[in-house]
């Protein structure tokens, strides 16, 4: 179980990755050796005990990897990271935004942050600013600045969440050759990777 996100502005509700047992598909993950993770969630009642985790609707969990989820600051909206899974054929990952129905979670869009078509590049880990406006994320796309491995992008959002332009590379004092990833941002604007 890791990188837990509140899916509510009171704290009462949290959607983690996790591997557990019930994670969507029957493969297992070559690089961990465990099932591929999904997104679960969990609440907490008026005592404070918290509910047995469940999986997020098919909509948002597939056969592959999801994970890493952040909600906006109405918290209507979770980004999270997706990598498909296909045997025996090599895929990236994206990031997805899916808006929030009441409890439920609408078809998940991915986001358009790819400056190539190029399956095998690594898209994600979202941090979302304070304001909504800027996303950063975790990348191994050779795009202008690319410091080797991993490099942390940020790029502006609309109203809407939704990408305007290309990526920026945060550049050499923050990426170095090795890489970069899980980035987090407070709500001062410090980030933390």
């Amino acid at each position: 179980d890791f990188t837990p996100g509140f899916a509510d502005k009171k704290n009462e509700t949290v959607v983690f990755t996790s591997t557990r047992p019930g994670a969507t598909g029957s493969e297992t993950d070559q690089i961990i050796g465990e099932s591929f993770s999904d997104l679960f969630t969990s609440s907490r009642d008026r005592l404070g005990k918290w509910s047995e985790p469940t999986k997020l609707p098919i909509s948002i969990n597939t056969e592959g990897n999801e994970g890493a989820p952040i909600f906006n600051s109405k918290r209507s909206m979770m980004y999270f990271t997706r990598c498909p899974m296909e045997k025996k054929k090599v895929y990236g990952c994206d990031i997805w935004v899916s808006k929030k129905v009441g409890n439920n979670y609408a078809e998940p869009v991915k986001l358009n942050l790819r400056p190539e078509k190029n399956d095998t590049i690594t898209i994600g880990h979202p941090a979302l600013s304070k304001d909504d406006d800027v996303l950063v994320f975790a990348s191994d796309m050779k795009w202008p600045g690319h410091k080797g491995g991993k490099d942390l992008y940020s790029v502006k959002l609309d109203k809407d969440g939704m990408p305007t332009g290309a990526p920026v590379n945060l550049g050499a004092d923050i990426n170095g050759p090795k890489d970069e990833m899980f980035p987090f941002i407070r709500q001062d604007g410090s980030l933390y990777f």
